[in-house]
């Protein structure tokens, strides 16, 4: 059965026959002699020196003359990668509690707004369904242009309900990918437009969690735990 393992020095992940345990080779890679996992190092299968070496080096689909310009070695059974596997940075630890509570208040006011921007634009369809069939409304004239007026500032409320439901729903995606440790720059601008006034709804709710978040995020162990 074939032993896999990676390169101690590029990671990249090798494979080999499972009678070379033991033996030293050199990364098609980089380059790097290192010793097979799986067995116990004997002097006639190990020595320091890459020339002693009785495993040579063959990238696949190549040969041993492919690797860091190494001349071919003994026999041609050797590592042969696996393609490339870049393994997720780990976050330090610690990090992930320290966007846990920026990253659900961010959760929240989002759903929060979301919410109140939904019944707030329920709200001016209503009244513009009302000014539209000539219902009478305490403080607006059957007729007249007062009428006409209210019926535009009435849609333009509908449209600046949309826009903060909209923004209200960037803020959720940010919080949860936040949460994830995902998406820094998505995270970074749901958190910017929390703490913008009149853009963000409800500023003054979601004004001191943005400041929160954006402090989480500017922590450099943190932006370096993110999966971008």
């Amino acid at each position: 059965m074939p032993i896999e393992f990676r390169c101690t020095r590029c990671g990249k992940l090798l494979r080999t026959g499972d009678g070379t345990a033991g033996r030293q080779a050199q990364c098609p890679v980089c380059g790097t002699i290192g010793t097979v996992p799986g067995g116990t190092p004997t002097p006639e299968t190990t020595t320091p020196s890459l020339a002693a070496s009785q495993d040579a080096v063959a990238p696949m689909g190549g040969s041993a003359d492919d690797a860091a310009g190494q001349p071919p070695l003994g026999n041609q059974s050797a590592f042969q990668p696996l393609g490339y596997e870049v393994a997720p940075p780990q976050p330090q630890p610690g990090v992930a509690e320290r966007v846990l509570g920026p990253a659900m208040a961010m959760l929240v006011i989002g759903w929060v707004t979301f919410v109140l921007s939904l019944l707030a634009m329920i709200y001016w369809i209503v009244v513009v369904a009302a000014l539209s069939s000539n219902i009478p409304l305490e403080g607006v004239p059957a007729n007249g242009p007062e009428r006409g007026q209210a019926m535009m500032a009435g849609v333009a409320m509908i449209v600046v309900c949309v826009i903060w439901a909209a923004l209200s729903i960037l803020i959720l995606i940010g919080g949860q990918r936040m949460r994830r440790l995902q998406s820094y720059g998505l995270a970074m601008t749901a958190a910017i437009v929390a703490v913008i006034p009149c853009i963000a709804p409800c500023c003054l709710l979601t004004l001191p969690f943005g400041i929160w978040a954006l402090i989480a995020l500017n922590d450099p162990s943190v932006k370096a735990a993110f999966r971008h």
